[in-house]
């Protein structure tokens, strides 16, 4: 934050100094001939400012996500999960400030996705319709 007489703004510097280190790892199955399809990664990380030695703002450490697709003749149906920690570190003035309001409140990230499908014929043109469920739970969330 910066202040010039009456007027208070924000000035974005960037990080000169940072080393991201982590491990990532995923593992992918399928069976029955592509019928099921499953897969899961997960990614920790340890990202770090050089600089002033503080764990970089607005980065989760462990990411996870998972997917599974079936396959039944001409329809298909899978689901989707991700998972983010919560933030180890924010920009707390701009929640004192009260210009993010409630943005200390840190949570992790759950989202689940839904959809089906079939593929079938139109006029002799092959088709593919599918239905998504996005963020089944309705869950909102503020990525920084």
């Amino acid at each position: 934050m910066v202040s010039s007489g009456d007027i208070l703004y924000i000035q974005w510097n960037n990080v000169t100094k940072a080393c991201v280190q982590g491990v990532e790892t995923s593992f992918k199955l399928g069976l029955f001939d592509g019928g099921l399809l499953y897969s899961l990664g997960y990614t920790y990380v340890s990202p770090e400012d050089l600089t002033t030695h503080d764990l970089l703002k607005y980065r989760p450490r462990h990411l996870l996500y998972t997917s599974a697709t079936a396959r039944i003749g001409p329809f298909t149906a899978g689901a989707d999960f991700r998972y983010l920690s919560e933030v180890d570190r924010i920009d707390i003035e701009l929640v004192q400030l009260g210009i993010i309001p409630d943005g200390d409140e840190l949570v992790p990230i759950h989202v689940a996705d839904f959809r089906i499908g079939a593929d079938f014929s139109f006029g002799g043109i092959p088709c593919t319709a599918t239905v998504n469920v996005n963020n089944a739970f309705q869950h909102n969330y503020v990525e920084g």
